[in-house]
């Protein structure tokens, strides 16, 4: 091929204020009227494929800096350092961009070719492809990006790396991605993501009952501290996925396939018992509006759901059945498993604060079942004396009479504003001892 075809430009080097500053509005800056622009313009001659392209790596460079380079480095199944590899190509001299005519790759006419072993290292970029006006700025940014991996060294057959480098940059600008059960996508997901994408892909990738989450999740290592509660993040709605696929299923069969899955998943990730961030708790519907204090972890919700909240994750005709049903699968579930015996215990005894949120929401299969957990774990004294002991019985009955006063309560609720604190303390110690009382408030009677 003749040279006189081919317009080049060897990169030159810039800060990165000024990089970002010099952004085409075809990749998403201003660039007009930029001096950094002009002088582009200027030591290229006029190039305009070769700069957008120049722009687009620049844009990648940026990017891939604010990943997370552990898992970053998974998801592109690499050693390579990434963002300081790509940035590298901004170094001066370091490689040519090259508009021509037609790049070929072993004799084949491509619409972009890489040389890697070059010195500098080349680009071809196919000039009619580029300008094409059925070329979008999406088809530009993905053919650069699959021609830039191997110039750093990291083979992309299939576009597979180069789309989830895309994936990775991309979530970490705030888009959330389609989520895919692939190990590798995980990563990708993870290293760009924040905490409300962590939290979606999380629970999409439960209700996938997504084995790959749990082996990433269980090999997670942050490449700073703050890494951790976006794992932890991830962990907890994998498991609230879970919790939503089992009340969801059409049956027992399909609802025994999201329980397994659950106790693998509590099982290799402790943290799934953790308390919620405010984030989780705002988004995945466990307490809104005026009661969201009473937010907890994933078993305060089980224990302390409120009607509104089980409609939220089951139709609303059979929110309260289903919902119910696989609440007590899943707590039968961890007791059967003794590595998970302890997820119901808090300084010693069984944890107070899931009975004080069944009490309030007037979720009583589960109350009764915590005196259960406190027999079979052989504490000392009776169930109801230590889980109770010190319960402020005025807040849980404000609590509730707040809890259940909306439009979605079902008329077998108490009105909790009509219950006296001796009967309901009576009928709490006797479903916690093993015992089948009645509530009676105001002659009404609890189911």
């Amino acid at each position: 091929m003749s040279r006189s075809l081919l317009k080049y430009y060897v990169l030159p080097v810039f800060s990165l204020g000024l990089l970002l500053s010099a952004c085409s509005p075809k990749s998403g800056g201003s660039g007009a009227g930029s001096p950094v622009a002009t002088e582009w313009k200027e030591g290229y001659g006029g190039d305009s494929i070769a700069l957008e392209a120049v722009h687009i790596i620049e844009q990648a460079c940026f990017s891939a800096k604010r990943l997370r380079p552990t898992l970053l480095k998974s998801a592109l199944e690499t050693k390579v350092e990434v963002a300081e590899s790509i940035c590298g190509l901004l170094k001066p001299g370091a490689l040519v961009i090259e508009s021509v005519k037609q790049p070929k790759v072993n004799g084949l006419d491509k619409d972009a070719a890489n040389y890697p072993s070059a010195q500098p290292r080349r680009l071809e970029v196919k000039a009619s492809y580029w300008s094409g006006l059925t070329t979008t700025v999406q088809a530009r940014d993905k053919l650069i990006f699959h021609e830039l991996l191997p110039l750093i060294g990291i083979d992309d057959t299939d576009y597979v790396r180069s789309t989830r480098l895309m994936i990775a940059i991309e979530t970490s600008r705030g888009t959330a991605p389609d989520v895919v059960c692939d190990a590798r996508r995980i990563d990708a997901v993870m290293s760009g993501a924040n905490a409300d994408i962590a939290r979606f892909v999380g629970r999409e990738l439960g209700l996938m009952r997504c084995e790959s989450a749990i082996e990433i999740l269980s090999s997670f290592k942050p490449d700073k501290p703050e890494d951790d509660s976006i794992a932890d993040e991830v962990a907890q709605a994998l498991a609230f996925g879970a919790f939503i696929g089992a009340a969801q299923a059409p049956d027992q069969p399909s609802s025994t396939q999201f329980e397994d899955f659950f106790v693998r998943t509590a099982t290799a990730l402790p943290a799934v018992f953790g308390s919620w961030s405010a984030g989780l708790c705002a988004q995945d519907s466990p307490q809104k509006g005026p009661n969201s204090n009473l937010c907890g972890g994933l078993l305060t919700f089980m224990f302390g759901a409120t009607p509104e909240q089980k409609e939220l994750i089951v139709a609303k005709d059979r929110g309260a059945i289903d919902f119910d049903r696989a609440t007590m699968n899943f707590l039968n579930r961890l007791a059967e498993t003794p590595k998970l015996m302890n997820a119901f215990v808090d300084k010693g005894r069984v944890d107070p604060d899931l009975a004080k949120a069944a009490i309030r929401s007037q979720n009583w299969s589960p109350l009764f079942f915590l005196g259960q957990v406190h027999r079979a774990l052989k504490m000392p004294g009776r169930a109801s004396t230590e889980i109770l002991q010190g319960l402020p019985w005025s807040e849980v009955l404000q609590d509730g009479a707040e809890i259940l006063s909306g439009p979605g309560n079902p008329t077998r609720r108490m009105d909790f504003r009509k219950c006296s604190i001796p009967d309901l303390r009576l009928h709490s110690e006797g479903l916690l001892d093993g015992e089948m009382p009645q509530l009676h408030c105001d002659s009404a009677a609890a189911t």
